[in-house]
């Protein structure tokens, strides 16, 4: 629609502030590594930050959203509905 990238975070009761800011993967050799999330790659990188299923979130996302944020980027919040 925009022709902007952007990064995609699908939401649930079981994502909590810890799976938003950071991930955990197993590299080569057995080693344990931490990647940024998409919403801190969003951030970094100036793209658009898709956060479906924000309704079945717990409850402290949307402040952590707002801390993973400066004060000069918006944080815009659209209802959507799926047909």
């Amino acid at each position: 629609m925009i022709n902007s990238e952007y990064e995609y975070i699908a939401l649930h009761r079981d994502v909590g502030e810890t799976e938003l800011k950071q991930g955990r993967e197993i590299r080569k050799g057995g080693t344990l590594g931490y990647i940024d999330s998409a919403a801190v790659r969003a951030v970094k990188h100036g793209r658009i930050l898709i956060l479906e299923g924000i309704e079945r979130a717990e409850r402290g996302i949307m402040p952590v959203g707002t801390r993973i944020s400066d004060s000069k980027r918006d944080l815009v919040l659209t209802a959507t509905t799926r047909y």
